[in-house]
């Protein structure tokens, strides 16, 4: 997931999206992994006026939208409102499911997530901080 700073400003966030799709041989739904963070409430406007917990789905979605064999996700949900934090959590599950191995760290649930695929569930574990 790129950090903040790492979108270019000046472009549309769903331009993002659907360039960064354009990179990879097949690529996830564009328009289903919109819908499913919220994307499309905002795809016309420029990164750099979106809020924080935009910008963050909008890294996230750039993240997986490639289907990555592994992601890691450090702080996924940072910057999120309550709704939010629970959709962006479900698809980290739903990646699992697909096949990718990934690891999602949050402190603010602090819990870390780690998993391989849908046949192997390495590690789910909470721990204090």
């Amino acid at each position: 997931m790129v950090q903040d700073g790492g979108l270019p400003g000046a472009v549309p966030a769903g331009e993002v999206l659907r360039h960064v799709a354009a990179m990879y041989a097949r690529p996830r739904d564009v328009a289903a992994l919109s819908e499913r963070l919220g994307l499309h409430t905002f795809a016309r406007t420029q990164v750099r006026r979106l809020s924080g917990g935009q910008r963050q789905r909008l890294a996230l979605a750039a993240a997986v939208v490639g289907r990555p064999d592994v992601a890691f996700l450090d702080e996924p949900s940072a910057g999120l409102d309550p709704q939010s934090r629970l959709v962006v959590w479900d698809l980290i599950r739903g990646l699992a499911c697909s096949g990718t191995a990934n690891g999602a760290k949050s402190r603010r649930s602090a819990s870390a997530l780690t998993c391989m695929d849908a046949r192997q569930l390495l590690r789910c574990s909470a721990r204090p901080q």
